[in-house]
């Protein structure tokens, strides 16, 4: 445990400092452990458009704002991902598909 909390300081003492451009929020960074009783008003700081990097051991995770779509708004992405979802690899298998996967079994099972 003290390990892994002196890799997650170590970690955070090497990390660049904030970009000063004015334009940009800089990124607040913290150990899980410091987090972990501040979770409520980190989330508020994300909410408001600040995003904050959180340092556990070696690993690193980024707290950001949220937005899901509206549908009235947002259709057109909305759309884009739906056809990415429905044409991925997690689609339906086509009626070929199907009749070449039976073929090969109904081939296995007569050699067996």
């Amino acid at each position: 445990m003290v390990d892994a909390l002196r890799a997650g300081a170590d970690l955070h003492r090497r990390l660049p400092p904030p970009v000063p451009d004015h334009n940009l929020r800089s990124v607040k960074t913290l150990t899980v452990a410091k987090a972990r009783a501040r979770l409520g008003g980190l989330v508020d700081e994300v909410q408001d458009g600040a995003p904050i990097l959180l340092i556990h051991g070696d690993k690193l995770a980024k707290l950001e704002r949220y937005e899901p779509l509206d549908p009235d708004v947002d259709s057109p992405r909305l759309e884009a991902m739906l056809l990415e979802a429905v044409q991925g690899p997690h689609a339906p298998y086509s009626r070929a598909e199907l009749e070449s996967v039976l073929t090969k079994a109904v081939r296995r099972s007569r050699k067996g």
